[in-house]
């Protein structure tokens, strides 16, 4: 299908039209093949009727297959460099064209008409209907050290007072609660992540003491990408009168979720991540309950309903009845005009899909870990013993065990109709015949398990589904020093793959981050570049 078609009958228009993963992740060998050729729609040389207008998004229908091929044509709204491999999303999204065009376009009006932007409550509309609550509970800002602020001074907390909060902030997570405990005393008790969901909500019941007063938490932190169970963690909390913070950077765009399910209190979130929006365009949530009780420290122009410099004294109203108080004074227009088209590009892409794809790509990056990880494993076996060594001459090399691509996305997803039913081999292995082995979820799990750790590679990020998103962090060989997972993401960038090193708090670990627009062929690469480091380096 050409991609102008593409654009204009919708994105459902081919998605029955899927294909089989690449043999690369089934461990087989594979020459090089052009990746996706990038070609935007605000390329010069594209017709008009080449590029995909804001409007036409209205004809999209969903692509539920994440290993449709149409994935594909939606890259091409991107204007990546071709010689970059960017995995490193949880940083900053690309910026698709239609995005580009409306902040063109934005400026070149504002400019043009002398238009001086108004706030009209838009935005704050698209971004509530997305996440489940009321536009009157929403404020923009600029990112989410801005709403984490709001959030924490909005608390009237005193000398004494604990606040439970995680290893794993970004500094604009931390830094007010820190300049808090430093300037006022109030204390800051750290809590380690769990292994899994339950092991985390445990562990925070159990540091919860009676001077407990608030919770500050990512949604999802920026260091290995846990989804932390915040449902969970906000109902306990809410039970024991615990005011509840949560930094919501990553979730907008990667996942579907409903702040009202949540239950938190105050929620502070990003565009210009995961939904692919401006740089320098966030939000912030307060619910109507908790308003009316938060402090606010800075008020200007939308933060109150009226003023009046000429009275004795001088006079003003009341705060605006809405969270849109700590939002304020003059904005840029053209950046909210890409953030509302950002939003309206996501909306129709549709959020169940966008989730779908980015934990498809992610689970592809940890399967590819596991198996490194087994073979790995076996090669430091077969050292160590000079029969096994003798006997593994004979044998591939990832063992036989080792869950097909078809039993790791059932073990994931669940029997979705889109995952392939046909055998699917792992280095060329196949039982009975060419029909493929299929391993129980129990089986599968031990195998996680098993091979989640080894003396070269630790993943760090939980395999099971519910704490797991579109973002893995691994660290390689700790017990050397310096950082052999700085040294590989240096070593990935002078290849042009941008990864993240997460050097914060001693938690030295590589992350990757995977969004929609990346495709197969990148982990291929990501891949490729990691054995290549692990022989560098002799590692396994």
């Amino acid at each position: 299908m050409k991609r102008k078609d593409f654009f204009k009958k919708g994105l459902g228009a081919a998605v029955a039209t899927t294909f089989l993963p690449q043999p690369w992740l089934l461990g087989e060998t594979l020459s090089d093949s052009n990746p996706v050729d990038v070609n935007p729609s605000l390329n010069p040389n594209l017709t008009t009727d080449e590029s995909a207008s804001v409007d036409e998004f209205t004809a999209y229908k969903q692509l539920e297959n994440p290993l449709s091929s149409d994935w594909a044509l939606v890259r091409k709204e991107f204007d990546i460099n071709p010689n970059l491999t960017f995995l490193n999303n949880g940083t900053m999204g690309i910026t698709p064209a239609p995005v580009l065009k409306a902040l063109n376009s934005a400026f070149s009006h504002a400019a043009h008409e002398a238009a001086y932007p108004h706030a009209d409550g838009s935005l704050e509309k698209s971004i509530a209907q997305l996440t489940g609550v009321d536009e009157s509970e929403i404020a923009i800002t600029k990112n989410v050290s801005e709403g984490v602020n709001l959030a924490c001074w909005a608390m009237n907390l005193k000398a004494g007072d604990e606040v439970l909060i995680t290893k794993h902030e970004h500094v604009g997570g931390c830094a007010p609660w820190l300049f808090r405990a430093k300037t006022e005393g109030i204390r800051l008790k750290v809590v380690e992540l769990g292994s899994n969901a339950n092991t985390t909500l445990a562990n925070f019941m159990a540091a919860a003491t009676p001077a407990t007063k608030a919770m500050a938490i990512p949604h999802i932190p920026c260091t290995i990408g846990q989804v932390l169970p915040v449902k969970e963690l906000c109902s306990w909390a809410k039970s024991k009168g615990i005011i509840t913070a949560v930094d919501g950077a990553h979730p907008l765009g990667m996942l579907a979720f409903n702040i009202k399910e949540i239950g938190c209190d105050y929620y502070s979130g990003c565009l210009h991540k995961w939904v692919l929006g401006p740089l320098g365009t966030g939000w912030f949530y307060a619910s109507k309950e908790i308003l009316a009780g938060s402090s606010i420290r800075h008020v200007a122009a939308y933060s109150i309903d009226k003023f009046d410099m000429s009275t004795t004294p001088p006079s003003m109203g009341e705060l605006a009845n809405k969270t849109g108080r700590y939002s304020y004074g003059t904005f840029s227009g053209p950046l909210h005009s890409g953030a509302k088209t950002a939003l309206k590009f996501y909306q129709h892409l549709g959020p169940g899909a966008v989730e779908t794809r980015v934990k498809y790509l992610s689970s592809l990056v940890y399967y590819q870990l596991l198996c490194l990880n087994q073979s790995n494993t076996s090669k430091s076996m077969a050292s160590a013993n000079p029969k096994i060594k003798s006997a593994t001459k004979k044998l591939p090399t990832i063992n036989p065990i080792t869950p097909s691509l078809n039993d790791w996305l059932r073990f994931v997803f669940g029997n979705q109709s889109w995952i392939p039913t046909s055998a699917l081999s792992v280095s060329g292995i196949t039982a009975n015949s060419g029909i493929a082995t299929t391993l129980s979820n129990q089986a599968i799990q031990q195998w996680a398990n098993t091979h989640q750790k080894s003396s070269v590679l630790d993943i760090l990020t939980p395999y099971e589904s519910q704490s797991r998103g579109a973002q893995i962090g691994f660290r390689i060989s700790p017990n050397k020093q310096p950082s052999l997972s700085q040294k590989f993401c240096d070593f990935a960038r002078s290849k042009g793959m941008i990864l993240r090193y997460v050097g914060e708090n001693n938690i030295d670990c590589v992350r990757v981050s995977t969004h929609y627009y990346n495709h197969e062929e990148e982990i291929k690469t990501f891949i490729s570049y990691l054995r290549d480091f692990f022989q560098q380096e002799q590692l396994g």
